[in-house]
């Protein structure tokens, strides 16, 4: 679980955005995160877009340089003005930087507006780099359409080294002393059973030793 958590980071939007009368699409301001080389990640966004069916969306994902794979909207088609319609949902994977129009629909009574779910695999290569959310109206309208605050971008690392900072090595998939902040160890301490129910537990006035095997030169 520890390891899990440390190679997923969820990016959630702190604060409404809107785009108005603008069909061109520019990064959103919250929903990116950094992606390391030679690594391969899956990604998951949940947009909340709020505005008028006339205007619906344009959205696309950005990689770094030499980065492949590719994403699906998981979304409406445009003009999707029946809540539970007929609207198909698009699934066909996109190129990076390819954009995809998707249907919007706006809040009411009884609609919060409407939820996309776009997804995809991204391998990165030599350059590491950002993950990005672009995105703008499909149509030019002077009403707003607006990505809700507690829209969130998920992504996952599948493969490559492991985040520095956590001593985790996806190619090495056993326990290792660093990844409890230890130097060193006998063993990993979560095989450990209670010390009292140990046949060979500590005794009064004698001296145990244990070996701690070396395997490269580390700073003590």
């Amino acid at each position: 679980m520890a390891a899990l958590s440390a190679l997923t980071q969820t990016v959630v939007k702190s604060a409404d955005e809107s785009r108005t009368s603008v069909t061109t699409v520019s990064d959103d301001g919250h929903l990116f995160t950094s992606l390391e080389a030679n690594s391969v990640y899956r990604f998951n966004s949940t947009l909340l877009f709020d505005g008028p069916e006339a205007a619906d969306v344009t959205i696309t994902y950005t990689v770094p340089s030499g980065a492949t794979g590719g994403w699906a909207p998981y979304a409406g088609t445009l003009g999707t003005t029946v809540p539970d319609g007929s609207a198909q949902l698009k699934v066909a994977a996109r190129q990076y930087g390819s954009a995809s129009d998707i249907g919007v629909m706006a809040s009411s009574a009884s609609l919060a507006g409407i939820i996309a779910t776009p997804r995809g695999i991204v391998t990165t290569g030599a350059t590491p780099g950002l993950l990005r959310l672009r995105w703008a109206q499909q149509t030019s309208n002077a009403s707003p359409v607006v990505l809700r605050a507690g829209s969130l971008l998920e992504v996952v690392k599948v493969s490559g080294g492991g985040p520095s900072a956590s001593g985790i090595n996806l190619d090495y998939p056993y326990a290792l002393p660093s990844d409890q902040g230890l130097l060193a160890w006998t063993g990993d301490p979560n095989d450990a059973g209670h010390v009292t129910a140990q046949s060979a537990a500590g005794v009064g006035g004698r001296v145990t030793l244990v070996k701690i095997r070396m395997r490269k030169s580390i700073t003590w």
